[in-house]
């Protein structure tokens, strides 16, 4: 896997992945853009999505598909996958380009067909995990955390980061985000 402009940090490779519709993807992105590095957004679809593609694409981000309305995939049919992820992917290809990259809402895969369907549509899926004992990566899927570093195959690290607002159980504080920033700069 090929990342432009990426940043190696305590002699690892790091992935900044920011998943849904935060109100400080903006304020990231920039920030990012500042330094010469580019994460990965997964979106849902949003009233301002078109602004919020324009706003990331602007600062050379880049942009996956997180499902239409960020639904548990578990118990998916083939005709909600339909509706989900194929057609909000295509209303995120008619606004940002070619979308190769897809983060299961909740972590939560569909069952092996859809799944097969994923890996057809987008060469790289991240599925997360709250607990490292719980990272066993069987399925070809990339594997992050959120909010931690975790060191998998080939010193490959995720960085999964929903925002930097501390608003929510998922989000870090912006003293966080500015710690990683200084890093990046160094």
């Amino acid at each position: 896997m090929e990342i432009t402009n990426s940043t190696i940090i305590f002699g690892l490779n790091m992935l900044l992945t920011f998943d849904d519709n935060n109100s400080s993807n903006e304020t990231v992105a920039k920030s990012l853009y500042e330094l010469g590095v580019q994460g990965v957004f997964l979106l849902n679809d949003s009233p301002d999505l078109e602004r919020q593609v324009e706003t990331l694409l602007k600062y050379n981000q880049i942009i996956g598909n997180h499902t239409a309305t960020h639904r548990n995939m578990a118990r998916f049919t083939p005709q909600e996958f339909e509706q989900e992820v194929v057609r909000f992917n295509k209303k995120l290809e008619s606004l940002a380009g070619k979308i190769e990259w897809f983060s299961y809402p909740y972590s939560q895969r569909p069952n092996n067909d859809l799944v097969a369907r994923l890996k057809e549509l987008f060469p790289y899926v991240l599925r997360g995990s709250e607990e490292p004992s719980t990272c066993e990566n069987r399925t070809n899927d990339m594997l992050r955390l959120p909010a931690r570093l975790y060191d998998f195959k080939n010193n490959n690290v995720i960085l999964q980061l929903h925002g930097v607002e501390g608003k929510t159980e998922w989000d870090i504080d912006n003293n966080l985000w500015q710690k990683i920033l200084a890093k990046l700069q160094s």
